[in-house]
């Protein structure tokens, strides 16, 4: 007899555990949404892809920065969005980093690569950006305003150096300045 109700209680015990499977779903998936941004007292919307932006520079050969002394340009942009021109009707950028030790002007790169810098371009006018120099973004337009920049790989190799390969990474930051 005690047997008996031992083997009752275990089928029963099996039985609602296989019952508590089948009612609860099985894990198909599941995540986090994370929202993330800030409030800015400021005329104009930046643009979330222009908050953090990677500019893929690629490859570039030291043949090329010791003949040429630069690579080509890639071009990036801040974009603002929603702009009221009721407080402002144009825009400077300040772009800050470390700056390179032989040119003050240029972003400094920091990794294996030696031998380059990196020279942002006002595309708007065309002149190279100064580390730490307020540059003109243009007048400004009702709405959404796309500021166009490059950047390129520029040689800062004295006589008879070479470029030394690796990888290498550059980070500068921009503020906005309204008038």
């Amino acid at each position: 007899m005690k047997k008996t109700f031992v083997a009752a209680a275990m089928m029963a015990l099996f039985a609602g555990h296989a019952m508590a499977e089948e009612a609860a779903p099985a894990d198909q998936g599941h995540g986090t949404v994370k929202f993330i941004g800030a409030i800015i007292d400021s005329p104009c919307s930046i643009a979330p892809e222009s908050v953090d932006q990677t500019i893929q520079m690629g490859q570039i050969a030291n043949s090329q920065l010791e003949k040429q002394k630069e690579g080509p340009l890639r071009p990036f942009e801040i974009h603002l969005e929603g702009c009221s021109l009721e407080t402002a009707k144009s825009a400077t950028v300040t772009f800050n980093g470390i700056a390179d030790d032989s040119e003050k002007k240029y972003l400094a790169i920091n990794g294996f690569a030696k031998g380059a810098a990196i020279a942002m371009v006002n595309q708007l006018i065309g002149e190279e950006v100064i580390l730490g120099q307020p540059v003109k973004a243009g007048t400004l337009v009702e709405g959404d305003n796309h500021l166009k920049f490059g950047a390129k790989m520029v040689s800062n190799l004295k006589d008879g150096e070479k470029a030394v390969a690796g990888e290498f990474t550059a980070t500068t930051d921009f503020v906005m300045n309204y008038q």
